[in-house]
């Protein structure tokens, strides 16, 4: 049986041993798991999985192992993928495949070749039916989708955020993958780190303890640390009330900062959440709460805290000539910002909007990571 490749052999190896070549069906398997862990709690997981598995389903074509060989170029390896989960009812699924590598398309602009028999404008000698045979005799399958389980089942606002959700599971577990596949020799400092969970119960322990000894040391008036004492307990008490917004007005100095985030952090002990984000307009402002956060946290280790604006690239990066220059942490906390996986996270106004609106990949990759949790 003839072997389809997905990707060429990891850095640092012989790119011609086809015994380090990643197979397409190894590709969309793991795609297929993370994307399924990503989206276990929704009722759009069979037609996510469904994208996974047809997201590269291109690269069964002759004309893409001809790349992988540098003897090709120009091939778009997506768009069948698109069309044969139309052919399933998936058209969410179809929308993230489309847009997996060039970005979520608008809808009066779909490609009309999805809806053609043959494939020869994507560059393929094959009829797409050829390929998903391919794909059959890999011992691949689609599960039959249900009404109830297709995103377009849901109303038009619904629709739209579960699609989005559903391109940036797709796009953040395809990166994954592939960067976990050319990455796999590197050192363990030059790879992605384990992203650290959040236990909620200890990091409140803490944050209420650091706050208790910054009350011991401050020198004040009486008044002024009973009302930081009130907005703390009225912050802790708020987060068990069955509501989604809430807000805080608190003047400066009353202590909001880390009174807020006991709040956030009791919600997500209680509510079983993933992540805290907090987002701030301003950068002197962000760096600020974050340093004060990391003074925390400091026994938590690094990357439990990541900052993500402009001005930490700048700040980390002004001196550095190349990549390999990078200091070990920096190069965690870049990585980590491409998909927003910590336990709380300090950002700007600019970065989550653009997460929520965007519609290219490297943007929205993070998105499905800003639900179940606190913002």
């Amino acid at each position: 049986m003839k072997k389809y490749f997905a990707h060429s052999a990891p850095k640092g190896t012989d790119k011609n041993n086809r015994e380090l070549w990643q197979p397409v069906s190894k590709l969309l398997c793991n795609v297929a798991e993370m994307v399924f862990e990503f989206t276990e709690k929704y009722h759009f997981k069979h037609e996510a999985i469904i994208a996974a598995l047809l997201h590269d389903i291109g690269k069964y074509s002759v004309n893409f192992q001809k790349r992988l060989e540098g003897k090709a170029s120009g091939i778009n390896h997506w768009s069948v993928g698109a069309r044969i989960a139309m052919e399933h009812g998936a058209y969410a699924a179809a929308f993230a495949i489309y847009g997996h590598h060039v970005g979520l398309p608008r809808a009066d602009k779909i490609d009309p070749v999805w809806f053609d028999e043959e494939t020869k404008i994507w560059g393929f000698a094959e009829n797409y039916r050829e390929l998903f045979s391919r794909f059959q005799i890999d011992q691949l399958s689609l599960h039959i989708l249900k009404e109830e389980e297709s995103i377009t089942s849901a109303s038009n606002i619904s629709f739209q955020v579960a699609t989005r959700m559903l391109f940036s599971c797709l796009c953040d577990a395809d990166f994954l993958d592939t960067e976990h596949h050319f990455d796999q020799l590197k050192p363990a400092n030059e790879r992605r780190p384990e992203p650290k969970i959040l236990n909620a119960v200890a990091a409140l322990d803490q944050l209420l303890s650091h706050i208790k000894k910054i009350a011991a040391k401050k020198k004040g008036a009486e008044s002024v640390q009973k009302v930081r004492e009130q907005i703390l307990s009225n912050c802790l008490s708020s987060a068990e009330r069955d509501i989604s917004n809430f807000t805080l007005t608190a003047p400066t100095g009353s202590g909001k900062t880390l009174a807020s985030l006991a709040f956030a952090l009791k919600r997500c002990r209680d509510k079983k959440l993933d992540r805290v984000i907090v987002v701030v307009p301003y950068l002197s402002i962000i760096e600020q709460t974050a340093k004060e956060f990391r003074k925390v946290f400091k026994r938590f280790g690094d990357n439990f805290i990541l900052e993500h604006h402009s001005m930490a690239d700048l700040r980390t990066t002004a001196n550095v000539k190349a990549e390999d220059g990078e200091d070990e942490a920096e190069r965690q906390r870049r990585l980590l910002c491409q998909n927003w996986d910590a336990p709380i996270i300090v950002t700007t106004s600019v970065q989550f909007f653009e997460s929520l609106f965007a519609n290219t990949p490297g943007a929205c990759r993070k998105l499905h990571n800003i639900a179940n949790s606190v913002v």
